[in-house]
């Protein structure tokens, strides 16, 4: 007498595994699609960040003190802790910009620049 196929406990087994291999690579999938959101989304506050300081850096240039308003109104995401220090008792003077941006995900990043203002 000769077998030929799969028992039914043979075909069980296999599709068994068959389903753990294809939910493990699915999974693994949407991990790595997860991640890849993630990274877009911090690399674009850090470019929004970059953004807003160079703005600043550009409104201190032309005499103008940037406010919170301001930038605020130049972003998507949440301005917090926005700072502007002027120090006039060091040579040469400089003004210190602090701000934080928040995303309700992705947390809070903070950003800091320091304009030295040379003498006219």
């Amino acid at each position: 007498m000769t077998h030929r196929g799969f028992s039914l406990v043979e075909t069980l087994v296999y599709l068994g595994l068959f389903s753990l291999l294809i939910t493990g690579s699915g999974m693994g999938a949407f991990a790595i699609g997860a991640s890849s959101e993630r990274m877009n989304e911090l690399s674009h506050i850090e470019f929004e960040g970059v953004f807003l300081l160079k703005k600043a850096r550009q409104a201190v240039m032309h005499g103008k003190v940037p406010d919170a308003e301001n930038m605020q109104s130049l972003t998507p995401y949440i301005v917090q802790d926005f700072s502007v220090l002027y120090e006039e008792l060091e040579n040469p003077a400089y003004i210190d910009i602090r701000f934080s941006l928040v995303h309700g995900e992705f947390g809070k990043r903070d950003f800091s620049d320091r304009i030295y203002l040379l003498a006219p």
